[in-house]
């Protein structure tokens, strides 16, 4: 019992330790009353919700060097049950810093690749937004997406249904911070 109470004194800590803000968006764009914390913790009732009445929780994170990062969770469905991850954007609010992915029954070796680095490191670099900030979001491409495409990562090669659930997540999810991100960007 002691070991679940020290693992999650130390969640605490690094979370106050890292997290200088968090607050929580509707679809709109607006800063909601009440605690982002919470709303993370019941990400699986919130994604059942249309995207319109979701709260969307916002983390910010100041690294060693002062830079501000802004850390959004996302939730969805893979092919055999749940994935997820978080995905930590630089201070433009367009370009991805880093993102981590995980699942709970994806195919070994296949579907289950979402969480490996090789998978994971290409997202950072890429950005959600058109040049003329329209929405993208990501596309994760059978077959190889072109290096020089600013929203196209690798799909896991088999593992084309849970490649394909993980953009729709990143889709579904992100949409609902569309509006904040472009009111921060303009300010």
């Amino acid at each position: 019992m002691g070991e679940v109470s020290d693992k999650n004194s130390y969640i605490e800590e690094e979370f106050e330790k890292y997290i200088t803000e968090s607050y929580v968006v509707d679809f709109n764009g607006n800063i909601v009353e009440t605690d982002a914390f919470e709303v993370m913790l019941t990400l699986n009732a919130e994604i059942r919700k249309p995207q319109e009445e979701r709260n969307y929780p916002l983390f910010i994170y100041v690294n060693g060097a002062g830079e501000k990062k802004y850390v959004v969770p996302v939730r969805g469905k893979g092919l055999w049950g749940p994935i997820w991850g978080y995905i930590a954007f630089n201070d433009d609010l367009n370009t991805i810093y880093g993102a981590v992915f995980d699942h709970d029954k994806e195919t070994p070796g296949l579907g289950s690749e979402i969480n490996t680095e090789w998978f994971q490191e290409p997202f950072a670099g890429k950005t959600i937004f058109e040049e003329s900030g329209e929405f993208a979001s990501i596309e994760v491409v059978k077959g190889g997406a072109d290096p020089s495409d600013p929203h196209g990562v690798d799909a896991v090669s088999g593992g084309t249904i849970t490649s394909k659930a993980l953009e729709e997540m990143m889709k579904d999810c992100l949409t609902g911070y569309v509006k904040h991100f472009q009111q921060l960007a303009t300010n």
